[in-house]
């Protein structure tokens, strides 16, 4: 079986028209969802980038393997076997090293490892290929074309395989095609955010990649591309940056069309498989972030799964089980005949697909966060209770509480009028913690050794920043939270959890 997986940096699945966005952001995308397993609450254990793949690429949540974070000590991965051995245990085996036990060519189109210094991403890939330098965002120009020669000169030597393509179109900064940003402009924006609401932000709410610190990083504080504001302060500037992200998803769909078409030339499309999934999304106004993917929710957690495979979704089918997305490794392993590891936590539905069942999924997923903040969420059907271990330079609460089925932004949070649930929510959280970090196979959190060191965005320049536009009650704000945090004292430290 051939095995084709698009990995989509950065793209919210509710910006996809087969989730039900309006913009024609995803035809491609679309039209193989039509042919596919669509999974509506599927959710990356953690984010951002490197915690969401080491979680994938391990099929193992960043508490198991180590990886919660891109700071040290939370990026470093924890190898199966004594550290430093060339021995390695059966019941952690990577999938990709799985795959290649079982005679399946693995190939990577990615700089990802060498971006993120993550040499651990390419154990077990057969063939690794880097179009471009590292550091260096790959768009789907410079990836596509490596990408579709392997493909006319290899294809049909390998029956056996799986193609890992990673597309960063969708991650800032935006360099989208100009004439899908023109047609993406053409047509409406959702309403939300509205303009009291940014206003809002832009006003009470600091830290970067917020309304009003949106370039905080740039020299100036200046936008480096005429594709995004220089700050988020009223609707139109948010509809400019929105344009920008929606015409960068397009150029991905349109990258991703090209190779479909390739393989329909090339004869072997009805026997590949197809799946589409991504790292994480982008807040886009939850918290008071603005594209970026920096704290523990939704609009970053969760992530498109779209599964075309050939003699089981002849037609698409949805799915409202709460997964992870990691998930979908253990699946296709049993779909391959393969046994997944005994240490996994990745969970297969491959008898639903065969069956035509309902997937079961999840009761409850937790989410973290490792980037700009630390955070993570206890998420059910109906809620996301997020605790904040670290709030970074942000104003952040020590936890929230949001109604999902009534407010999938997450604008409302409603804890303290849910006491109920918010204890609900904390013994489902103790429960999890206590699966991983007690017992005969405990490991040590790695977001506990996190928090003391935790400086992802530097204070001294967020102060700078705060002092050049007048805000001294934030600045002494922003010191009272880090003196509190540092101190290990406060709500958040009361217990081990």
């Amino acid at each position: 079986m051939r095995i084709i997986y698009f990995d989509l940096d950065c793209v919210r699945p509710d910006h996809l028209g087969t989730y039900g966005y309006e913009r024609g952001t995803s035809p491609h995308i679309d039209e193989i969802a039509k042919q596919s397993f669509v999974f509506d609450q599927c959710f990356a254990s953690d984010t951002p980038c490197v915690p969401s793949r080491a979680a994938l690429f391990s099929c193992r949540p960043g508490i198991s393997n180590g990886v919660v974070s891109h700071e040290s000590p939370g990026c470093h991965f924890r190898f199966p076997g004594q550290e430093g051995m060339p021995n390695y245990y059966d019941a952690y085996t990577m999938p990709m090293r799985l795959l290649q036990q079982h005679n399946v060519h693995t190939t990577t189109f990615s700089i990802f490892a060498q971006r993120h210094m993550s040499w651990w991403f390419n154990a077990g890939f057969s063939e690794v290929h880097n179009p471009t330098q590292p550091n260096i965002h790959e768009h789907a120009a410079t990836v596509n074309p490596r990408v579709t020669q392997w493909i006319k000169q290899n294809i049909h030597d390998h029956p056996d395989l799986f193609m890992h393509v990673h597309y960063w179109d969708a991650h800032t900064p935006y360099h989208p095609d100009a004439k899908l940003r023109d047609r993406i402009a053409r047509q409406p924006a959702r309403a939300h955010p509205d303009q009291a609401l940014i206003e809002a932000h832009y006003e009470h709410v600091y830290g970067p990649k917020t309304a009003r610190d949106l370039m905080i990083r740039q020299p100036g504080y200046r936008s480096p591309s005429q594709h995004m504001p220089d700050e988020i302060s009223n609707r139109e500037q948010f509809v400019h940056m929105l344009d920008s992200y929606d015409a960068s998803i397009a150029t991905v769909d349109q990258a991703v069309g090209e190779v479909v078409a390739l393989l329909k030339e090339e004869g072997v499309y009805e026997d590949t498989a197809i799946i589409i999934s991504g790292d994480h999304g982008e807040a886009i106004s939850e918290l008071g972030m603005y594209f970026e993917h920096g704290i523990a929710v939704d609009g970053v957690a969760r992530v498109p799964l779209i599964i075309r495979w050939p003699g089981l979704t002849d037609r698409q089918r949805r799915s409202s089980a709460l997964v992870y997305h990691y998930d979908w490794m253990a699946t296709m392993m049993e779909l391959l005949g393969i046994a997944s590891p005994a240490q996994w936590d990745a969970r297969s539905f491959a008898a639903a697909l065969q069956s035509g069942a309902d997937i079961e999924g999840r009761p409850y997923v937790v989410y973290g966060e490792g980037l700009f903040t630390l955070q993570r969420a206890v998420r059910t059907p109906d809620h996301a209770y997020i605790k904040t271990f670290h709030s970074g330079c942000y104003p952040l609460d020590d936890c929230y509480l949001f109604d999902i089925r009534k407010d999938p932004q997450q604008q409302c949070d409603i804890k303290r009028h849910a006491p109920t649930v918010v204890a609900e929510m904390e013994r489902l959280y103790a429960q999890w913690w206590n699966r991983w970090c007690t017992g005969p196979d405990a490991v040590r959190d790695p977001m506990l050794d996190q928090i003391p060191s935790f400086e992802y965005f530097p204070v001294a320049l967020m102060k700078k920043r705060l002092e050049a536009v007048d805000r001294q009650d934030q600045w002494e704000d922003l010191q009272q939270r880090l003196s509190t945090r540092r101190s290990g004292k406060g709500p958040i430290y009361d217990s081990k959890f």
